[in-house]
């Protein structure tokens, strides 16, 4: 496809700082491109950003200039959005419709859901194959989903609280039903009842005086009609349990917010039905045939009174805010939730204008924004609000919106408004914990550190104290010499020389990478190792390490050398505790010495580092929770060493760390890829 092909085609930036290429025959592709509302982004087949819309920057919070030199796969968290296995089988066409996903999604906000369709845009001859990522957030949906869960929840606890069998239908297919109707029909679910039967029609028992339509559809439109007649609709029944037949009294209700699905109950009048027989097989006066009748119509009329209550109920024990608005924008209906929510009263809403509940400064505004959406001017309302209430508080309000035409015909707004104050405040606290745990980290480390150069110090001073002592006898012997105060003060350089080199080691090590870079893991091991051999050998530990698995394929990855280095020093510091703490439990001899050994290898693709030592391993109760923050397993440990570690090979390098129990200590190992897709270097 030449509109793709940069090499052929004259680029013109767009507002978003994306390019797509200037051709007269792609305007209506470059219209949908520019002016979706979803995210549109488009790569190589290596994943490398080429072109995106103005909505992928609004929606990943980042400038053009960042976006463009993103990997898509970097923007997800966790899961990458399309593993290599279904690149190969989407490029062979194996695919044709292409891929959809659900994604955990990071911009400068937090995390966000995101439902992913991925396509192939292949080029024509001699040119590029793009890949095409739609990306719509579904945050929202999703939240609504749980909801709506919870709602049915609520919406089968009313319905089994109902004496009457209970079917939620559109004369086709069953939506839902109590227990009641299950446990008549003999079945445990209604998934059971479906296998066995289409429709609760099915069922019914041809008799004269009754509805004997089975067939799916009509048997509900003739009860929809007897219905808008004020006649009664009767159905004979089996009983499988006594193979006897039954009569019930149908009686219909709409079901809120859905057009074409009602709410039919199934009332067993069969002692009644049973006494009308009887009385006119007996020659009942028509007196008491009136008076029955009349008895009936009051008690259809009481089901019905029931059943608005029912529905009233469910409408009002809903979690959230829900209201209804007509094309006046006068309020119809309010649930109690929406009232605690304005904290206003149901009297002073109703017949109200919906900008009633806001702020008076508010209320201009959106009185506007309602006349737009209502005549199509606006196509969407954002999903999240900060509302200034009447008492003038304000409440982080997230709120979905639908228009839809009730069976009275009339056109109603349904909106949902969920206060997210608190989760937004909690998300915030959230975020400054995490802020307090890698300062945390990083004063434990420094901790090591500076026992580490306190132990590195040790030799030299000890030496410099014995040139000085030098200097002395040399002077009182009248020894001192020109060649011997050289000597004395090439020994002092020396010495001040290592102490400066590890000053300077110390200093590097918390200089934070600003970005990925090449480094070798095999020296970084090394200048970690080193700076901490004097510790090691006071406490009578042996370190190996063995990289000869990497001489064919190198250790070199990308990522951040210093943040790594902490890795290391946190397990080494770990295992040194750890053998440490087992000669004080005796289970370890003075004269047996503490090993840690490091093995380093390598592939083409990754390196694995795989730290053991014998310092008795880690408790099995505690193996589930080792890299969780604030959890250890020492009397005086802060328990973020581990956490960050998986924060920094996990989260930032995109690798693996676990642990495992093996004879005599612990294994950790670690797994990174040589080159990380999406970075920069």
């Amino acid at each position: 496809m030449s509109l793709f092909n940069p090499d052929e085609q004259k680029k013109t930036e767009n507002p978003s700082g994306s390019h797509l290429p200037e051709d007269g025959g792609c305007s209506l592709f470059r219209a949908v491109f520019e002016q979706s509302a979803d995210a549109v982004i488009i790569t190589s087949l290596k994943s490398e950003i080429s072109f995106f819309n103005p909505a992928a920057v609004r929606m990943f919070g980042m400038n053009s200039e960042q976006l463009s030199r993103q990997n898509i796969n970097s923007l997800a968290f966790g899961r990458r959005i399309i593993q290599n296995d279904e690149l190969k089988k989407l490029t062979k066409g194996e695919y044709p419709e292409g891929l959809r996903t659900e994604n955990l999604y990071m911009n400068k906000n937090g995390f966000f859901w995101g439902n992913t369709a991925i396509s192939l845009i292949a080029g024509q001859k001699n040119e590029k194959t793009y890949l095409m990522f739609v990306i719509r957030d579904i945050t929202t949906e999703k939240n609504l989903r749980e909801e709506l869960f919870t709602s049915r929840e609520q919406l089968q606890n009313m319905l089994d609280f109902v004496n009457s069998m209970v079917v939620v239908t559109n004369g086709t297919e069953m939506r839902n039903c109590n227990k009641n109707m299950l446990s008549f029909f003999g079945y445990d679910s209604l998934a059971d009842f479906r296998e066995h039967n289409g429709c609760i029609c099915d069922m019914f028992v041809p008799q004269d005086g009754y509805l004997t339509e089975n067939r799916r559809g009509h048997w509900l439109k003739k009860v929809l009609r007897n219905k808008a007649s004020s006649g009664d609709t009767k159905v004979a029944i089996k009983d499988p349990k006594t193979s006897s037949i039954r009569f019930f009294m149908v009686d219909i209700q709409p079901f809120p917010g859905e057009k074409y699905y009602y709410i039919v109950s199934f009332t067993d009048i069969t002692e009644l039905e049973n006494q009308k027989k009887l009385l006119e097989d007996t020659n009942i006066s028509l007196e008491e045939k009136i008076n029955r009748r009349s008895r009936e119509l009051f008690e259809s009329y009481r089901k019905l009174a029931a059943n608005e209550e029912i529905l009233s109920v469910i409408f009002n024990m809903a979690s959230i805010g829900i209201a209804m608005v007509d094309d006046k924008g006068r309020y119809v209906r309010v649930n109690s939730r929406f009232c605690e929510m304005y904290r206003l009263k149901e009297h002073n809403v109703i017949n109200s204008g919906f900008e009633t509940v806001l702020h008076e400064s508010l209320r201009e505004d959106m009185r506007r924004l309602f006349i737009k959406y209502r005549d199509g001017q606006v196509r969407r309302i954002a999903s999240e609000w900060k509302i200034k209430r009447v008492d003038e508080t304000v409440m982080d309000m997230l709120m979905t919106t639908k228009w839809v035409t009730m069976y009275d015909g009339k056109r109603y707004l349904i909106s949902t408004h969920l206060d997210i104050t608190d989760k937004n405040k909690l998300q915030q606290k959230q975020r400054e914990q995490e802020r307090m745990l890698v300062q945390q980290s990083k004063m434990a480390a420094m901790g090591e550190m500076i026992g580490a150069i306190a132990h590195q110090w040790k030799q030299p001073l000890n030496a410099i104290a014995l040139i000085a002592q030098c200097f002395k006898d040399d002077y009182d012997y009248k020894e001192l010499t020109l060649e011997a105060v050289n000597e004395h003060v090439n020994g002092i350089l020396k010495q001040v020389g290592f102490m400066a080199a590890t000053i300077d080691d110390f200093r590097n090590f918390f200089k934070p990478a600003r970005s990925m870079q090449f480094f070798d893991i095999s020296a970084a091991v090394g200048d970690i190792v080193n700076l901490m051999l004097p510790q090691l050998k006071v406490n009578y530990i042996a370190v190996y390490i063995d990289n000869a698995g990497t001489e064919k394929y190198g250790s070199e990855v990308s990522g951040y050398p210093n943040e790594f280095k902490q890795v290391i020093l946190n397990l080494i510091a770990n295992s040194k505790d750890a053998i440490a703490e087992r000669r004080n439990r005796k289970t370890l001899k003075n004269s047996e010495a503490g090993t840690i050994n490091i093995r380093i290898e390598s592939n083409e693709r990754q390196v694995k580092i795989t730290f053991s030592d014998n310092g008795g391993g880690i408790p099995d109760e505690a193996m589930h929770r080792l890299f969780e923050p604030y959890f250890t397993t020492k009397g005086t440990g802060s328990g973020i060493g581990l956490y960050m570690c998986r924060t920094i090979i996990e989260g930032k390098m995109k690798g693996k760390i676990s642990a495992r129990n093996i004879t005599d200590g612990a294994e950790f190992t670690i797994v990174l890829e040589k080159f990380i897709e999406g970075s920069q270097l």
